[in-house]
């Protein structure tokens, strides 16, 4: 599953991480999807620009 997939509460994992624990930086790690690696980050990237905005 992508990142973005499926039903974690990432708004909220978000606002959590960011208020309260001072997160500047996000790293996403995605390991042995079906797609080519290239394609994979980038549909994980436009996952999280949805999401975080």
């Amino acid at each position: 599953m992508l990142f973005g997939d499926g039903d974690s509460p990432w708004k909220a994992i978000f606002k959590a991480a960011e208020k309260v624990g001072g997160v500047e930086y996000y790293l996403i790690e995605q390991e042995g999807y079906s797609l080519p690696p290239y394609e994979t980050a980038e549909k994980c990237l436009a996952n999280f620009r949805k999401i975080h905005g």
